[in-house]
């Protein structure tokens, strides 16, 4: 599921970055084999619109919620509690945030210019290889 969550926050950073938006608050939408749904949110100390900050902290929601048994039929991911990107901010807790940031958006100009295809990451590779 890890693997469908990251698909899912490349496309929510996505979004996010073509709007100029950045989010404090991630959800984690589950829906269970018997259509339950489960909710989960984690407030972030700085807002973001990043992939790898989406699927970081979205991987700690999911792993508290997937034991095992239980089976999931969907899973969504997105950000609220929404501002402009200000391109000044700074991560005190994450001193990398901005290599990691820079990086992101290298290949997102990569992606728009050749192609998406232009520039995966290997977690990327392995959801595109995968059979459904």
């Amino acid at each position: 599921m890890e693997d469908q969550l990251w698909r899912l926050c490349v496309k929510t950073a996505d979004r996010a970055k073509a709007t100029g938006l950045v989010g404090n608050v991630i959800t984690l939408k589950l829906k269970t084999a018997e259509f339950r749904t489960l909710t989960r949110r984690m407030s972030l100390s700085e807002p973001t619109q990043l992939a790898q900050t989406l699927f970081r902290n979205a991987k700690v929601l999911l792993a508290k919620e997937t034991n095992g048994r239980t089976r999931f039929r969907l899973i969504g991911v997105g950000i609220s509690d929404l501002s402009e990107h200000r391109s000044d901010a700074v991560d005190l807790l994450d001193p990398l945030v901005a290599k990691r940031a820079a990086a992101e958006r290298a290949s997102d100009l990569a992606r728009q210019k050749f192609g998406a295809e232009a520039v995966i990451t290997g977690r990327s590779a392995r959801v595109k290889n995968a059979p459904r």
